[in-house]
């Protein structure tokens, strides 16, 4: 079946609008997540807030490592979140049945829907004695049989937790090995806090760097050996309960481990609160897992089915997908696409291209005990429940949605190669690099001096450093002369650039003799030009992305005059938090 995709999925794909205000008025300095004026307003009642839409800006993936968005952006998805919702507007309209793909979709999740909602229904209640929980755990001691295990909690400390942080901003213009320099120091005040008698979950909340930690407190569970990076086995497992690690380093980054407990291997004790959790929740699974077989075999025990005969030796993925297979008790019809989805775990195990008619007879008598437990949940009414009949108004409006979206947007739109070779031509500037090379230099008359300076370069001493110390000339404007920036064939000597051409980004030339003198050379990037073939990929996403923002653009003018959209005002400087925090 084909996948679709979310409306917002479909618009992240675009690339961002970038609008202008139109005039529009800004919102106060008051924080737009506290402001409940009305931002737009439209027909059948439609209103949006300033704090409503801030609350779906904190749902969304935007800057994920926190900062103030581009105006451009705040408006793209203002644009964005009205079209979507606009488009809710028109799928309350829409026929799903006239479309079988999405119909066929719907009505899957519907058939989901109702047998979750029967079995709920006859087996919701129903529960495990201590008595079966022992006797399950008897009869499957096997599954509790565990090598050495320690029980643990961590607290970590890394440069991507650093950078990803609240000051995340400022950390991100930082060398890599501050930040890492930042994160051991932070690891090592954690330690002195715990030295002083702070409590683990406490500071592992306020200072660990892990993603889940608010809700997890650093808590790792059991765990046995070689589950984690070294050297976690030598510190874990050398602790006692109550014991807390110096802090030590991995590939992760910095961590302090606390040992909860620790228990030797062997046949973990039904006593063992965890193991009874487990037990009983198997022992209940399995007794529902019984009761529905009986359940199924009940009401499937005269069933009626009415097969395609001249379908049963065909291959169903050269089938047309709506044609009937199968008539379950005159009532429910099951359609090719059914059947081929329903076969496709019997072919993979059998490891065969096809089924055979008798297999085919079996996959269908099997969807027919399900279509059994749907049609008596109809009996009982269950899809006229209130609760039900919400979701199956969500997921009618959810398909229909998706019916316009696909109608609207062309996804498989791809530009013609004409198309792609008159943007290549129209753009040169993008693909043809006049001045392929950024480079330093450091020039001077003599030779034994610039093969100090290459040696010291090499050494990692700062290049620029360099050049205000020994390039010739005063020393208010050496750094300036060293620093040529972009250059080509035409601006410097032939045996400077044939010299710098053949070296990589990063590398110190030997030193290279002109009528100057001797030059040694820093190449920081190499930019080479490329040829329609080399940027054909390139040119072609960007032509897709133009037609779809075009297609959006369109969409939007016209769905915003039909709804009469007023947009009065337009969050200016909107901040968002690291989107750790904020989807916590």
């Amino acid at each position: 079946m084909k996948q679709y995709r979310t409306f917002h999925s479909v618009l992240i794909l675009l690339a961002l609008l970038t609008l202008a205000g139109c005039g529009k008025k800004a919102l106060s300095t008051q924080p737009v997540a506290e402001d409940g004026r009305v931002m737009v307003r439209g027909d059948r009642g439609y209103s949006l807030t300033a704090k409503d839409f801030y609350a779906h800006l904190v749902q969304s993936a935007l800057a994920p490592t926190g900062g103030t968005l581009p105006d451009s952006t705040t408006r793209w998805f203002l644009d964005s979140l009205l079209v979507d919702t606009l488009t809710g507007f028109e799928a309350d309209s829409l026929d799903l049945s006239r479309y079988f793909h999405s119909f066929w979709s719907y009505r899957t999740r519907v058939h989901s829907l109702m047998l979750y909602t029967y079995m709920e229904k006859q087996f919701g209640e129903l529960k495990v004695d201590s008595a079966e929980v022992q006797a399950f755990y008897d009869a499957n001691r096997r599954r509790y049989n565990i090598p050495e295990q320690v029980e643990v909690s961590h607290i970590m400390a890394n440069r991507h937790g650093m950078m990803h942080g609240a000051d995340s901003l400022t950390l991100r213009l930082m060398p890599a090995e501050e930040v890492e320099k930042m994160a051991y120091d932070l690891i090592k005040e954690v330690h002195r806090k715990l030295d002083s008698g702070a409590i683990f979950d406490d500071l592992a909340r306020t200072y660990s760097h892990e993603r889940d930690v608010q809700n997890t407190a650093g808590y790792l569970g059991w765990t046995g050996r070689g589950q984690f990076h070294h050297p976690f086995d030598s510190i874990a497992f050398g602790m006692k309960p109550g014991q807390y690690s110096a802090p030590y380093q991995d590939q992760d980054g910095w961590h302090i481990v606390y040992l909860h407990a620790k228990r030797d291997s062997g046949i973990i004790p039904l006593s063992d609160s965890m193991v009874y959790s487990h037990a009983e929740r198997t022992a209940l699974s399995e007794k529902i897992r019984q009761a529905a077989a009986q359940l199924m075999d009940s009401l499937s025990r005269d069933v009626k089915i009415v097969v395609n005969e001249s379908l049963l030796d065909s291959n169903l993925y050269h089938t047309t997908d709506s044609l009937w297979f199968g008539i379950i008790n005159d009532v429910d019809t099951v359609e090719v696409l059914t059947m081929r989805n329903a076969e496709e775990g019997l072919k993979s195990r059998l490891k065969v291209w096809n089924t055979t008619p008798e297999q085919k007879r079996d996959v269908l008598k099997s969807l027919a005990r399900q279509y059994c437990a749907i049609q008596a949940a109809r009996r009982d009414g269950l899809d006229t429940l209130e609760s039900v009949r919400a979701k199956l108004a969500e997921m009618n409006h959810q398909e229909s949605k998706l019916v316009l979206i696909n109608q609207w947007f062309d996804k498989d739109w791809k530009p013609s190669d004409e198309m792609i070779k008159a943007y290549y031509d129209a753009t040169p500037k993008k693909f043809i690099i006049d001045k392929p090379l950024t480079v330093q230099q450091i020039v001077t008359k003599d030779s034994a001096l610039a093969i100090f300076i290459r040696d010291q370069a090499r050494s990692g001493v700062e290049f620029l450093d360099l050049a205000k110390e020994y390039y010739p000339g005063e020393e208010a404007i050496r750094v300036e002369l060293a620093d040529l920036g972009k250059v080509g064939p035409n601006d410097v000597d032939t045996a400077f650039y044939k010299a710098a051409y053949i070296m990589m980004p990063g590398d110190i030339s030997e030193p290279v003799k002109t009528r100057y003198g001797f030059h040694i050379i820093k190449v920081l990037k190499h930019e080479d030009s490329r040829s329609l073939e080399d940027a054909k990929v390139e040119i072609e996403n960007l032509l897709k992305a133009e037609h779809q923002m075009a297609g959006f653009t369109k969409l939007r003018d016209k769905l915003f005059k039909k709804y009469r959209i007023k947009i009065s005002m337009v969050p200016k400087s909107v901040f968002l938090e690291p989107i750790v925090y904020r989807k916590k």
